[in-house]
């Protein structure tokens, strides 16, 4: 890694910035290259200066190039965008070649530029991804690889978080309660890995919709495994849960386990995870935040913990 104060020299917006960067850039080790390329984002209103992509997309290492291509401008405004963009399409790395495509999402893509394209749409809706889902389906696109395209979507960041929107505007209301349905009798009818996904991910109450715990209650299996089994919970799912551990005889042993909490799952950092995606913000913030907050709640356990032997001791 490059030391922050060396990052700081390079990076200054400047007459030198790109003879340092240059000068320094053969004798940088991968990850230094791609932090440099970050940085660079902040001083160039988010895309790196052309000749910097060029540096990029001539660099030995695969990620580099992508990193460079991925955050570049190829709009064939000028000759040297239009030099970068032919040299990117015909890199030997596929990740490379569907970047600069920049295409919308489609059933009709090969699964990377499916995976490309939903990580790169910031303004993606649940929305969007039910309706291609259900026509990748009614296509016959494997159901792994659908499950694939659905965990690209969950787990970008703020995705979580936008589930707990409260909506000003009805028709946006509407639309999301409509599309969070949607997902639901989508899981119902597809196949495992997209159930798991699905089941998995999806709200239970967004926007003017809710699923009640009868219609959750008559999901497949698979489904209902994994719903009451998940950390993100909700008052349908555990409203669920209790009605599959006060009626056993209803539900598959795996249900019950997962209803439970019997499960083989790691809880604790499922939970970690979960609380991470519900926040939008850099990784090393949020695990120094995540940090603080569990310190914060085993000090108010020991207090706690402490205050009752005292009142024990004095008889009160």
């Amino acid at each position: 890694m490059i030391l922050e104060s060396v990052l700081e020299e390079l990076t200054r917006k400047s007459p030198l910035c790109q003879p340092l960067i240059k000068a320094a850039w053969p004798d940088l080790c991968t990850e230094s290259r791609l932090q440099l390329i970050d940085a660079m984002l902040v001083l160039h209103m988010s895309r790196p200066p052309d000749w910097l992509v060029k540096l990029a997309l001539g660099d030995a290492a695969a990620i580099v190039r992508f990193w460079g291509a991925k955050h570049a401008y190829f709009h064939h405004d000028t000759a040297e965008e239009r030099a970068l963009a032919e040299r990117a399409e015909v890199d030997e790395c596929a990740l490379v070649r569907a970047v600069v495509r920049s295409p919308s999402l489609t059933i009709e893509l090969p699964q990377l530029a499916r995976l490309l394209a939903i990580r790169s749409d910031i303004d993606m809706s649940l929305s969007t991804l039910v309706s291609f889902l259900d026509a990748g389906l009614a296509a016959g696109i494997p159901g792994s690889e659908l499950a694939e395209c659905s965990e690209e979507f969950f787990l970008k960041p703020g995705v979580r978080a936008e589930f707990a929107t409260k909506f000003t505007n009805g028709m946006e209301a509407h639309t999301a309660g409509s599309s969070m349905k949607d997902g639901w009798t989508l899981a119902r009818k597809a196949e495992p890995e997209l159930a798991r996904s699905l089941a998995w991910n999806l709200p239970t109450k967004y926007g003017m919709g809710l699923m009640k715990a009868e219609e959750l209650l008559q999901m497949p299996d698979i489904v209902l495994q994994y719903l009451v089994g998940r950390v993100y919970q909700t008052p349908e799912q555990q409203e669920v849960a209790s009605h599959v551990l006060e009626h056993p005889e209803r539900y598959s042993e795996r249900v019950l386990n997962w209803a439970s909490n019997q499960s083989d799952i790691e809880r604790p950092e499922l939970e970690k995870h979960w609380r991470r995606l519900s926040i939008s913000r850099s990784g090393e913030t949020l695990d120094a935040i995540l940090e603080v907050k569990d310190q914060v709640t085993a000090l108010e356990s020991t207090v706690r913990e402490g205050i009752g032997k005292r009142r024990g001791f004095f008889g009160s």
